[in-house]
């Protein structure tokens, strides 16, 4: 571990195997009879001009790639616009959604709501309402939007909003 400085930002630089760095138990590294490598050094901002994050996208186990691309592009209009192996993308306007398939993983689950912003929500819910069941909606929420959510062929649930008033503030 080390300190530098870079202009007027302080950095810190350490080095990591790539488990820590992704979160994974280390008896996870050892599946494949080797260790994950060390990383190169990672360079953490501690004082000094903020980091942008440029985007989020979701990646999603699928027990059934085909079907799960299929269903996005002919019920949500999305394209693949790469597959590999057990992966694909998807996008759909500034959408993107990420599918993989890996065995050890398990069955797809989610707790968490994929939550999609939209300029029209009602088109969106009359485009697809007879190629899925609403798990709610479309319907005003307290917190400014009009939404609905449905769900994919893995059961990850989904939910189209559009704002319709400025959201309350804390």
């Amino acid at each position: 571990m080390g300190e530098a400085a870079i202009g007027s930002i302080a950095v810190r630089e350490w080095r990591l195997p790539a488990a820590d760095l992704l979160g994974l138990p280390r008896r996870a590294c050892l599946r494949y009879g080797r260790r994950l490598p060390v990383l190169p050094a990672c360079r953490v901002v501690k004082t000094g001009v903020a980091m942008r994050f440029n985007g989020l996208v979701p990646m999603l186990q699928t027990d059934d790639m085909k079907r799960t691309r299929d269903w996005y592009e002919s019920v949500l209009g999305f394209r693949c616009v790469s597959e590999v192996d057990g992966w694909c993308r998807l996008v759909r306007d500034d959408v993107a959604i990420m599918f993989m398939h890996n065995d050890h993983l398990g069955p797809p689950h989610a707790t968490a709501t994929q939550y999609i912003y939209v300029d029209d929500v009602m088109a969106v819910w009359h485009s697809i309402r007879n190629r899925c069941r609403a798990e709610w909606g479309p319907e005003q929420m307290p917190y400014g939007m009009l939404e609905f959510a449905i769900k994919d062929p893995n059961g990850y649930l989904l939910s189209f909003g559009e704002p319709t008033t400025p959201a309350p503030t804390v």
